[in-house]
């Protein structure tokens, strides 16, 4: 066969050649090499790119909101006061805009139109949570407001009406004002609290909830709340207070799990689950693989480890290093408290499902010093957090790599015996309004072919919820930062929403119950 090349160079290749060969070559393995990731079996991940990744029947497609941060009316129909109500409103502003959520997407008003895009992206569920100070204005059933009440039930009936599940959060952080001065979190009457709310949501909207999350994230609660003092109620006591918010907050969960247990699955037939938020945390370069364990359990273990754990109570080694800490540091005691063993066999086992919240990948090295530098969190775990330069950073300082799911989900199921998971949340920020967001769909699409995977390695993953539905008030950031599947015009009166591509893109996964080959 007669070559096409110039007859100059028959016999041999010129430079040129080479380098348009080498180009190819290289261009062929880089990606091989992304899209297969670490750990991949090679051939056939590489093979699965190329069809569609079919999802289980009945997976749970849907998308998150929360109740401050997209209800607005905040002393309306009578409302009280939350936490978060207080917080924002404090001067100098600690919202970094200077904003609140008085209004925000002011769906208590809208809720219907939000109805009517859930249907549009053909979700399955819809996962929201209830405004405690809306229902129960001072935190007791000895305040029921009935107006309160309504908003919430017009909203389940809405939903069913139109074939979207309701998961239904008690509590993302918004705890009412009222109880807050009676000691808040840190009261150890705070556990009876909210036994005592779950018990009159269970009663009030059970019959028609399936899906029930306690807690939202109580690292942050606990963390961010009590020793950062960044979020509501705006607590700076590092290293004492977010171990006994957290301690409270178990036991708040349990109860609540235990109630519904004894005295309403049987007629409800529903499931109750905590959404635990975590990073991916990889070691730093030179750092030894037991620095990322010990980050796992001082982060999600802290919670999981009590609930999902064969032998139940806190992770050994975060039980160890507080207290050694807290003995060098000059304490009688342990700054972590300890749980009887009552208590213990009480927590254990109380979760039907893990909500797993997740948006970015830390990487992660040891800390040689931290005792002398005081009591706190972070040096109890002695873990050295930073960034990786070759990452993509969103406005959040989340930093994005492509296999974080998948990892985050295998340590579950090695961890906890594979139970069974929901991803509550996952979503992508941007600091500008577009609504071409091309970045959002790329960390989406990597983020379902995660949980694809995991599902073909084993993981018991139910469903998959996209924060969020729209944008919305988002804590101290205010609306500085967006996550919206839909964008929201926080100038017009009626707070119009617009598809995103992302929305367009999710409603392609959702109607396929797949995520398309390339």
């Amino acid at each position: 066969m007669r070559t096409i090349m110039p007859r100059k160079f028959r016999g041999r290749l010129c430079p040129v050649w080479y380098c348009v060969l080498f180009f190819i070559v290289w261009i062929f393995f880089s990606w091989v090499f992304f899209y297969t990731g670490e750990g991949a079996t090679g051939d056939d991940n590489l093979e699965s790119w190329f069809v569609d990744k079919e999802f289980p029947e009945g997976f749970h497609w849907g998308v998150a909101t929360a109740a401050y941060q997209i209800e607005g009316a905040w002393n309306k129909d009578g409302k009280k006061e939350s936490i978060w109500d207080e917080f924002a409103h404090r001067r100098p502003s600690p919202i970094k805009d200077g904003s609140t959520g008085d209004d925000a997407c002011m769906s208590y008003d809208f809720y219907k139109s939000d109805v009517k895009i859930l249907q549009q992206l053909g979700v399955r569920v819809y996962r929201f949570s209830i405004s405690w100070s809306r229902v129960l204005p001072d935190g007791t059933t000895n305040s029921v407001n009935e107006q309160g009440v309504l908003y919430y039930r017009n909203l389940i009936e809405q939903l069913l009406s139109n074939g979207i599940e309701p998961m239904v959060t008690l509590y993302h952080w918004d705890l009412p004002l009222a109880l807050q001065k009676k000691g808040g979190w840190l009261s150890k009457d705070s556990a009876k609290w909210f036994e005592d709310y779950s018990r009159f949501c269970f009663d009030t909207f059970g019959p028609k909830v399936k899906l029930w999350v306690t807690l939202n994230e109580p690292w942050v609660v606990s963390v961010i709340g009590f020793e950062k003092g960044d979020h509501a109620p705006g607590v700076k006591d590092p290293g004492v207070s977010p171990y006994i918010v957290a301690h409270h907050l178990l036991l708040a969960h349990a109860k609540a799990y235990r109630i519904y247990q004894q005295h309403y699955r049987k007629l409800q037939k529903g499931l109750v689950g905590i959404a635990l938020n975590t990073d991916n945390f990889k070691a730093a370069s030179g750092s030894k693989r037991d620095v990322v364990d010990r980050a796992f359990q001082f982060h999600l273990g802290w919670f999981a480890h009590p609930i999902f754990s064969k032998e139940g109570n806190y992770p050994g080694i975060m039980m160890d290093r507080i207290a050694m800490n807290s003995a060098m540091q000059g304490y009688n005691y342990s700054r972590l408290p300890s749980f009887n063993l009552d208590e213990i066999q009480f927590i254990k086992g109380s979760a039907d499902f893990l909500g797993l919240n997740s948006y970015g990948t830390t990487l992660v090295s040891d800390d040689p010093d931290t005792v002398k530098r005081g009591p706190s969190y972070t040096n109890d775990s002695k873990v050295i957090k930073q960034a990786n330069p070759y990452w993509e950073t969103t406005p959040m300082g989340w930093q994005f790599y492509p296999d974080a799911l998948k990892e985050i989900l295998a340590w579950i199921r090695d961890e906890y015996n594979n139970p069974p998971v929901y991803v509550t949340e996952t979503g992508f920020p941007d600091d500008k309004t577009m609504l071409e967001d091309r970045a959002r769909i790329n960390f989406l699409e990597e983020s379902i072919r995660n949980v694809w995977e995991a599902i073909q390695y084993g993981s018991a993953v139910r469903g998959f919820i996209v924060w969020s539905l729209m944008d919305n008030f988002e804590w101290a950031m205010g609306y500085s930062v967006r996550f919206g599947l839909y964008e929201v015009d926080f100038n017009d009166p009626k707070r119009t929403r617009t598809p995103r591509m992302s929305a367009y893109f999710y409603q392609n996964v959702t109607q396929k119950n797949a995520l398309s080959g390339v």
